[in-house]
């Protein structure tokens, strides 16, 4: 048999398992609310109807994170071409989170739902989002914890490994991941970043739900499944969580005053 053929079956093998894997989680969590909503209905109590929001590395998009009927205008913002076909924005753009495309103090909201992870550089991408939100306005961050299983075993693997992991398991659509680095991917880095770029601490805090990403197969994602319910049992374990959600906000114009000591 032909190595092509061997991926091939390999592949099917892993299809067929994932599916009834997902049957399963989907009948163990039928109860509890998901990440991605839980963390967009944190995003969306923010929102008001005249608001200009930002998606920063959006990519393709999905209907979980659409957000065009809360906010006046939702634009997507990605290094890569993917944006270009993300249909869940109302503009897109391809630009660097490091020089962003767009005047300063124009967002009232802004969004980076797992990105935080890619940057190389966080504290000159923190000092861009800082200058492009507007005064009193919310950076909302969902990104991985350093500390949890997940991103332990990114962080101590070659990136050709993520490639090949991704495209093997086939979960994702995005099939050139980027590069990973955690300069920043714990809470405490994470509030000294955004705080020296001038941003306040509104919420911080450690979440672990359903692991899907192991439901690739179904011994994975059990010990995925018994993980879970030992650190959402006690916040003893919260450092031990997979995510961290977090929201920032830019000082109102006399609050930076009063902190400037100005009159």
């Amino acid at each position: 048999m032909a190595a092509s053929d061997v991926s091939k079956l390999g592949k099917q093998n892993i299809s067929m398992s994932a599916e009834k894997t997902a049957t399963l989680m989907k009948r163990l969590y039928r109860d509890r609310v998901d990440g991605t909503t839980e963390f967009y209905r944190l995003i969306q109590r923010s929102l008001q109807p005249d608001f200009n929001v930002l998606d920063l590395g959006c990519g393709f998009g999905r209907t979980e994170t659409d957000l065009r009927a809360k906010a006046r205008l939702v634009v997507g913002c990605d290094l890569g071409e993917d944006v270009k076909e993300n249909y869940f924005v109302g503009a897109r753009t391809q630009g660097s989170g490091y020089n962003l495309p767009f005047s300063d103090s124009v967002f009232d909201v802004i969004i980076m739902d797992y990105v935080l992870e890619h940057l190389e550089f966080p504290d000159k991408c923190a000092s861009e989002l800082f200058r492009v939100l507007r005064p009193e306005g919310k950076l909302f961050v969902r990104t991985p914890n350093l500390f949890h299983y997940v991103s332990l075993i990114s962080y101590v693997t070659p990136h050709s490994f993520h490639r090949k992991a991704v495209q093997w398991i086939g979960q994702s659509p995005e099939l050139h991941p980027f590069e990973t680095y955690y300069r920043v991917n714990t809470c405490k880095a994470a509030r000294r970043c955004f705080e020296s770029a001038g941003f306040s601490t509104k919420e911080i805090r450690m979440v672990e739900k359903e692991p899907t990403y192991l439901v690739f197969a179904r011994s994975a994602f059990l010990l995925g499944y018994g993980y879970e319910r030992l650190v959402n049992k006690s916040n003893w374990f919260a450092q031990l969580r997979s995510n961290i959600f977090a929201c920032f906000a830019k000082p109102g114009e006399s609050q930076r005053e009063v902190e400037g000591g100005g009159s």
